[in-house]
């Protein structure tokens, strides 16, 4: 049953490559927290066509943005938080999927959730946080790049995750970032560069043994076109 913004039940039954769609008009997120079970595997998009922003260029920008949802069986209670690029600050929803989950950042309990509640953390100017849940909880973060803006769902952290390679395409000569959360501050390579990352890019992040950096690549390191090829030391 998905529940849609009147919170109540809808039993629907789609064959093979059916697509049920569910919308409200209008800026509040009616949708957000809507539970969905099923009985044979499916796939859950969301999106936000027009999400207004203004760049700390000045230039106004209306993006849309859209993630593929995890089902609850790989979401989890720890997250690493690392700030994007968005002015002034970048959001993060973290959602509960049981009654009574309580919601710590960097050590201090900030919310009590129950099933489909959300908690929103602005980041400001800070750079890293460590997040989490005495339960399961989703993480949804949006950040931004001058005027462009996604969302994107975060990996639960501090498990088996990520790897010692990491490839990405350059797709314009604007701004282009890394950002990394390592278990290690031993650095790594770009593109054969050892300076970019090295390890005195990294900082700790709060009340883990991680580390995080956020760096940005140079046109004359990997250019418009290029493929950004990260290595761990």
């Amino acid at each position: 049953a998905a529940a849609g913004a009147d919170r109540r039940g809808r039993r629907l039954t789609l064959q093979r490559g059916q697509t049920y769609f569910a919308q409200t008009i209008g800026i509040q997120p009616s949708l957000s927290g809507s539970m969905v079970t099923s009985d044979k595997p499916v796939t859950i998009t969301i999106y936000s066509e027009l999400m207004s922003y203004l760049s700390p260029s000045g230039a106004g920008a209306a993006d849309l943005g859209a993630e593929q949802l995890v089902p609850i069986k790989n979401i989890g209670t720890d997250y690493i938080i690392i700030r994007g690029y968005r002015n002034p600050t970048d959001v993060v929803y973290f959602t509960a999927v049981e009654d009574g989950t309580q919601i710590t950042v960097n050590g201090t309990p900030v919310a009590t959730l129950n099933a489909t509640e959300t908690y929103t953390l602005y980041t400001q100017s800070t750079d890293a946080f460590y997040v989490q849940g005495s339960k399961k909880v989703t993480a949804l973060q949006l950040s931004a790049v001058d005027a462009e803006q996604g969302i994107s769902m975060l990996p639960a952290q501090l498990g088996c995750n990520g790897s010692n390679i990491v490839r990405a395409i350059r797709v314009n000569p604007t701004a282009f970032y890394i950002n990394i959360a390592s278990p290690t501050a031993n650095g790594f390579t770009v593109n054969g560069n050892t300076t970019l990352l090295a390890p005195s890019a990294f900082q700790p992040i709060p009340g883990t043994t991680w580390y995080y950096a956020r760096v940005e690549v140079p046109n004359t390191l990997v250019a418009a076109g290029d493929v950004v090829d990260e290595r761990a030391e």
